[in-house]
């Protein structure tokens, strides 16, 4: 019998999701902007050079959005 999901659950869902959100956004990134969802290579020592190179441009990717965010004036704390 399925359970019902009551105010309490809903709580409960919504304090884990908090702490899970920050971490899950990285992965969402890499699998649907830079298409690493599935890797195509067929050994350990490749796979391990695709996500080293994947990493290594998601963190420019990081670092473009937030300089541009600086710039801007659109971070938190700087709005004008």
């Amino acid at each position: 019998m399925p359970r019902r999901n009551g105010q309490r659950d809903k709580l409960q869902n919504k304090r884990i999701s908090r702490k899970r959100a920050p971490g899950e956004r990285h992965y969402a990134v890499i699998k649907n902007v830079f298409n690493a969802a599935h890797v195509r290579v067929t050994t350990v020592a490749r796979v391990t050079v695709k996500m080293l190179f994947t990493a290594f441009v998601f963190n420019l990717h990081q670092l473009l959005s937030v300089s541009y965010l600086l710039l801007s004036g659109k971070m938190r704390g700087n709005e004008k």
